[in-house]
């Protein structure tokens, strides 16, 4: 779907619905306990990830990701994660458990200067309260279709665009509150 073409319910979420802003700590950490992350009270958002990287590291058709900027997660145990980079023009850095081998915790360069840091939620207990998804990205490399009424972004500018757009949503919601 094209970026500019979306349906206006989801132009309307864009504004200010999907960017949750959260006021208490979002706590999670990998299977055997090495690695412990917090996102400090701030605002976040969630993608379902269908890139080959994420359909490896977690043995699922998707990655279900929290997306927030990266000086806001505090990480104990950073000594044992391994990070990993697919590829020169890629810009995400992977970090894995070497213990448990969990995907903990990835790191992206988007634009100079502005870092965010990406969480899968398959560590978040069935406690933690995380924002709904805002869209599937890299749709294109899908293993199955999915049935929902979320975006499916089919090219990887089209799913690096959203990702900067709510990254400036996030960037627009500090300023203001």
């Amino acid at each position: 779907m094209d970026i500019n073409h979306w349906p206006n319910t989801y132009q309307r979420n864009l504004t200010n619905k999907d960017v949750i802003i959260f006021y208490q700590s979002l706590k999670y950490e990998c299977n055997c306990g090495a690695v412990k992350v917090c996102i400090k009270p701030t605002s976040m958002f969630r993608t379902y990830c269908h890139c080959t990287y994420c359909q490896k590291s977690t043995g699922k058709a998707y990655a279900d990701e929290i997306i927030s900027l990266a000086k806001d997660v505090i990480v104990e145990g950073r000594d044992a994660i391994i990070f990993t980079k697919n590829n020169a023009l890629f810009p995400m850095q992977r970090g894995m458990c070497q213990a448990c081998k969990a995907p903990v915790l990835s790191y992206a360069a988007l634009l100079p200067g502005l870092k965010v840091a990406v969480m899968p939620t398959l560590l978040c207990g069935p406690a933690v309260i995380i924002p709904k998804a805002v869209a599937h990205v890299f749709y294109h490399r899908k293993i199955r279709d999915i049935e929902d009424n979320l975006p499916k972004l089919n090219s990887y500018l089209s799913s690096q665009l959203v990702t900067v757009k709510f990254v400036i949503l996030l960037l627009y919601k500090r300023l203001i509150t």
